[in-house]
Protein backbone atom coordinates (compact mmCIF):
# COMPACT_ATOMS: atom_id res chain seq x y z
CA UNK A 1 0.00 0.00 0.00
CA UNK A 2 1.54 3.28 -1.16
CA UNK A 3 1.24 6.64 0.60
CA UNK A 4 0.43 9.91 -1.11
CA UNK A 5 3.03 12.46 0.07
CA UNK A 6 1.89 15.05 2.63
CA UNK A 7 -1.48 13.39 3.17
CA UNK A 8 -3.16 10.45 4.87
CA UNK A 9 -4.27 8.87 1.60
CA UNK A 10 -2.88 5.43 0.74
CA UNK A 11 -3.25 3.46 -2.47
CA UNK A 12 -4.14 -0.14 -3.19
CA UNK A 13 -3.43 -0.58 -6.92
CA UNK A 14 -4.96 2.69 -8.14
CA UNK A 15 -7.65 2.90 -5.45
CA UNK A 16 -7.22 5.77 -2.96
CA UNK A 17 -7.70 4.37 0.54
CA UNK A 18 -8.37 6.56 3.55
CA UNK A 19 -11.01 4.77 5.64
CA UNK A 20 -10.71 1.14 6.72
CA UNK A 21 -12.50 -1.51 8.78
CA UNK A 22 -10.77 -4.31 10.64
CA UNK A 23 -11.91 -7.08 12.96
CA UNK A 24 -9.65 -8.88 15.37
CA UNK A 25 -8.75 -9.83 18.91
CA UNK A 26 -7.47 -7.21 21.34
CA UNK A 27 -4.02 -8.40 22.44
CA UNK A 28 -2.78 -5.26 24.23
CA UNK A 29 -4.08 -1.99 25.66
CA UNK A 30 -1.72 0.93 26.29
CA UNK A 31 -2.72 4.10 28.11
CA UNK A 32 -1.15 7.45 27.21
CA UNK A 33 -2.01 11.00 28.07
CA UNK A 34 -4.89 11.98 25.82
CA UNK A 35 -5.12 8.68 23.93
CA UNK A 36 -5.51 4.94 24.31
CA UNK A 37 -3.93 2.37 21.99
CA UNK A 38 -5.59 -0.98 21.24
CA UNK A 39 -3.36 -3.54 19.53
CA UNK A 40 -5.54 -5.81 17.39
CA UNK A 41 -4.59 -9.11 15.78
CA UNK A 42 -6.77 -9.60 12.68
CA UNK A 43 -5.15 -12.93 11.66
CA UNK A 44 -3.31 -11.39 8.69
CA UNK A 45 0.10 -12.08 10.19
CA UNK A 46 0.63 -8.57 11.51
CA UNK A 47 -0.98 -6.70 14.40
CA UNK A 48 -2.19 -3.16 13.96
CA UNK A 49 -2.44 -0.37 16.50
CA UNK A 50 -5.75 1.47 16.80
CA UNK A 51 -5.59 4.86 18.53
CA UNK A 52 -8.55 6.34 20.38
CA UNK A 53 -8.45 10.00 21.43
CA UNK A 54 -9.46 10.50 25.05
CA UNK A 55 -10.87 13.93 25.95
CA UNK A 56 -8.66 15.70 28.47
CA UNK A 57 -10.42 16.52 31.76
CA UNK A 58 -10.92 20.28 32.17
CA UNK A 59 -9.12 22.08 34.98
CA UNK A 60 -11.18 22.36 38.19
CA UNK A 61 -9.64 25.75 38.93
CA UNK A 62 -10.57 27.04 35.48
CA UNK A 63 -14.12 25.76 35.90
CA UNK A 64 -14.42 27.51 39.26
CA UNK A 65 -13.13 30.77 37.80
CA UNK A 66 -15.64 30.60 34.97
CA UNK A 67 -18.47 29.81 37.39
CA UNK A 68 -17.31 32.49 39.86
CA UNK A 69 -17.26 30.06 42.78
CA UNK A 70 -14.71 29.72 45.57
CA UNK A 71 -12.86 26.50 46.42
CA UNK A 72 -15.13 25.51 49.39
CA UNK A 73 -18.26 26.09 47.30
CA UNK A 74 -16.84 24.02 44.47
CA UNK A 75 -15.90 21.23 46.90
CA UNK A 76 -19.39 21.24 48.39
CA UNK A 77 -20.97 21.08 44.95
CA UNK A 78 -18.71 18.17 44.05
CA UNK A 79 -19.63 16.24 47.18
CA UNK A 80 -23.31 17.03 46.75
CA UNK A 81 -23.52 15.66 43.22
CA UNK A 82 -20.54 13.38 42.74
CA UNK A 83 -21.99 11.41 39.86
CA UNK A 84 -22.71 14.50 37.72
CA UNK A 85 -19.30 16.00 38.42
CA UNK A 86 -17.51 12.77 37.56
CA UNK A 87 -19.36 12.45 34.29
CA UNK A 88 -18.60 16.08 33.37
CA UNK A 89 -14.90 16.19 34.27
CA UNK A 90 -13.93 12.73 33.02
CA UNK A 91 -15.86 12.03 29.83
CA UNK A 92 -14.96 8.60 28.47
CA UNK A 93 -16.25 7.34 25.11
CA UNK A 94 -18.96 4.77 25.57
CA UNK A 95 -17.36 2.05 23.35
CA UNK A 96 -14.24 1.91 25.54
CA UNK A 97 -15.97 1.17 28.84
CA UNK A 98 -16.13 -2.61 28.45
CA UNK A 99 -13.09 -3.22 26.24
CA UNK A 100 -10.65 -5.76 27.62
CA UNK A 101 -7.87 -7.98 26.32
CA UNK A 102 -9.22 -11.03 24.49
CA UNK A 103 -12.33 -9.31 23.16
CA UNK A 104 -13.11 -9.29 19.43
CA UNK A 105 -13.71 -5.78 18.05
CA UNK A 106 -14.71 -4.25 14.75
CA UNK A 107 -12.83 -0.98 14.27
CA UNK A 108 -13.64 1.73 11.76
CA UNK A 109 -11.38 4.71 11.20
CA UNK A 110 -8.80 6.49 9.08
CA UNK A 111 -5.27 5.30 8.37
CA UNK A 112 -2.35 7.46 9.46
CA UNK A 113 1.38 7.14 10.00
CA UNK A 114 2.92 7.42 13.46
CA UNK A 115 6.70 7.03 13.61
CA UNK A 116 6.65 5.35 10.20
CA UNK A 117 4.11 2.77 11.42
CA UNK A 118 0.52 2.56 10.23
CA UNK A 119 -2.18 3.25 12.78
CA UNK A 120 -5.94 3.49 12.66
CA UNK A 121 -7.49 6.60 14.17
CA UNK A 122 -10.65 5.10 15.66
CA UNK A 123 -13.98 6.62 14.67
CA UNK A 124 -16.28 3.84 15.89
CA UNK A 125 -15.86 0.64 17.89
CA UNK A 126 -18.19 -2.34 17.89
CA UNK A 127 -17.98 -5.44 20.06
CA UNK A 128 -18.27 -8.67 18.03
CA UNK A 129 -20.13 -10.97 20.41
CA UNK A 130 -20.37 -14.12 18.31
CA UNK A 131 -18.44 -16.07 15.71
CA UNK A 132 -21.36 -15.64 13.31
CA UNK A 133 -20.89 -11.85 13.27
CA UNK A 134 -17.18 -12.30 12.63
CA UNK A 135 -17.85 -14.65 9.70
CA UNK A 136 -20.33 -12.16 8.22
CA UNK A 137 -17.62 -9.51 8.35
CA UNK A 138 -15.17 -11.85 6.59
CA UNK A 139 -17.72 -12.39 3.81
CA UNK A 140 -18.14 -8.61 3.38
CA UNK A 141 -14.39 -8.17 3.11
CA UNK A 142 -14.14 -10.97 0.54
CA UNK A 143 -16.91 -9.47 -1.62
CA UNK A 144 -15.40 -5.99 -1.38
CA UNK A 145 -12.01 -7.31 -2.41
CA UNK A 146 -13.48 -9.15 -5.41
CA UNK A 147 -15.96 -6.52 -6.64
CA UNK A 148 -14.11 -3.28 -5.90
CA UNK A 149 -10.43 -3.48 -5.00
CA UNK A 150 -9.52 -6.06 -7.64
CA UNK A 151 -10.87 -3.87 -10.45
CA UNK A 152 -9.19 -0.71 -11.74
CA UNK A 153 -10.62 2.50 -10.42
CA UNK A 154 -11.88 4.51 -13.41
CA UNK A 155 -13.49 7.93 -13.29
CA UNK A 156 -16.31 8.80 -15.65
CA UNK A 157 -15.78 11.58 -18.18
CA UNK A 158 -18.29 13.78 -16.39
CA UNK A 159 -16.42 13.41 -13.11
CA UNK A 160 -13.09 14.15 -14.83
CA UNK A 161 -14.52 17.35 -16.34
CA UNK A 162 -15.96 18.38 -13.01
CA UNK A 163 -12.67 17.87 -11.18
CA UNK A 164 -10.74 19.70 -13.90
CA UNK A 165 -13.15 22.62 -13.62
CA UNK A 166 -12.72 22.68 -9.85
CA UNK A 167 -8.95 22.58 -10.29
CA UNK A 168 -9.05 25.50 -12.74
CA UNK A 169 -11.20 27.50 -10.32
CA UNK A 170 -8.75 26.77 -7.53
CA UNK A 171 -5.79 27.86 -9.68
CA UNK A 172 -7.54 31.11 -10.64
CA UNK A 173 -8.35 31.80 -7.00
CA UNK A 174 -4.74 31.18 -5.95
CA UNK A 175 -3.48 33.44 -8.75
CA UNK A 176 -5.82 36.24 -7.66
CA UNK A 177 -4.74 35.87 -4.05
CA UNK A 178 -1.09 35.96 -5.11
CA UNK A 179 -1.60 39.15 -7.14
CA UNK A 180 -3.54 40.73 -4.30
CA UNK A 181 -0.81 39.88 -1.79
CA UNK A 182 1.87 41.26 -4.14
CA UNK A 183 -0.08 44.49 -4.63
CA UNK A 184 -0.59 44.89 -0.89
CA UNK A 185 3.15 44.39 -0.34
CA UNK A 186 3.96 47.07 -2.93
CA UNK A 187 1.51 49.49 -1.30
CA UNK A 188 3.05 48.79 2.10
CA UNK A 189 6.55 49.49 0.77
CA UNK A 190 5.35 52.69 -0.88
CA UNK A 191 3.63 53.86 2.30
CA UNK A 192 6.72 53.11 4.36
CA UNK A 193 8.90 55.27 2.05
CA UNK A 194 6.37 58.15 1.88
CA UNK A 195 7.46 59.92 5.15
CA UNK A 196 11.11 60.01 4.05
CA UNK A 197 10.11 61.51 0.67
CA UNK A 198 7.93 64.13 2.36
CA UNK A 199 10.79 65.08 4.67
CA UNK A 200 13.20 65.35 1.75
CA UNK A 201 10.74 67.56 -0.13
CA UNK A 202 10.23 69.82 2.89
CA UNK A 203 13.98 70.22 3.32
CA UNK A 204 14.47 70.85 -0.38
CA UNK A 205 11.83 73.60 -0.44
CA UNK A 206 14.02 75.76 1.86
CA UNK A 207 17.03 75.49 -0.38
CA UNK A 208 17.81 77.83 -3.28
CA UNK A 209 17.47 75.91 -6.44
CA UNK A 210 19.96 76.79 -9.19
CA UNK A 211 18.78 78.48 -12.38
CA UNK A 212 21.07 77.94 -15.38
CA UNK A 213 23.68 76.56 -13.02
CA UNK A 214 23.61 79.58 -10.61
CA UNK A 215 21.65 80.32 -7.48
CA UNK A 216 18.79 82.86 -7.82
CA UNK A 217 20.59 85.41 -5.61
CA UNK A 218 23.90 85.16 -7.45
CA UNK A 219 24.82 86.40 -10.93
CA UNK A 220 26.98 84.53 -13.38
CA UNK A 221 30.11 86.27 -12.13
CA UNK A 222 29.60 84.60 -8.79
CA UNK A 223 28.59 87.81 -6.98
CA UNK A 224 25.71 87.64 -4.60
CA UNK A 225 22.73 90.03 -4.26
CA UNK A 226 23.97 91.38 -0.93
CA UNK A 227 27.37 92.28 -2.42
CA UNK A 228 25.70 94.09 -5.32
CA UNK A 229 23.54 96.08 -2.90
CA UNK A 230 26.54 97.12 -0.81
CA UNK A 231 28.47 98.23 -3.91
CA UNK A 232 25.52 100.29 -5.15
CA UNK A 233 25.14 101.98 -1.77
CA UNK A 234 28.88 102.75 -1.65
CA UNK A 235 28.77 104.29 -5.14
CA UNK A 236 25.80 106.49 -4.26
CA UNK A 237 27.56 107.69 -1.12
CA UNK A 238 30.69 108.66 -3.11
CA UNK A 239 28.52 110.55 -5.57
CA UNK A 240 26.85 112.51 -2.76
CA UNK A 241 30.22 113.41 -1.24
CA UNK A 242 31.54 114.57 -4.61
CA UNK A 243 28.48 116.71 -5.28
CA UNK A 244 28.72 118.28 -1.83
CA UNK A 245 32.42 119.04 -2.32
CA UNK A 246 31.76 120.61 -5.72
CA UNK A 247 29.11 122.81 -4.13
CA UNK A 248 31.59 124.01 -1.51
CA UNK A 249 34.16 124.80 -4.17
CA UNK A 250 31.59 126.84 -6.13
CA UNK A 251 30.78 128.85 -3.01
CA UNK A 252 34.45 129.77 -2.57
CA UNK A 253 34.70 130.78 -6.23
CA UNK A 254 37.26 128.16 -6.98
Amino acid sequence: MLLLPESDVFFHLNHPIRWVRVTGVVVAIDEYYGRRIYTIDDSTGECIECALAIPKPPSTKLQNEKAGRSEPDALAATKGNISDTASDTHPVPEPTLDVDIGMVLEVRGSVKLFRDQKQIAIQTLQHIRSTEQEVQFWNKIRDFQRDVLSRPWVLKDREVRRWKKLQDIELIREEKESKKAKKMAEVAVENSSLPSRLMANSLGSHRRRPVDGYAPGRDKSGEGAKSRSMRAEHSSRIKRVKSYAEGQYDALGL
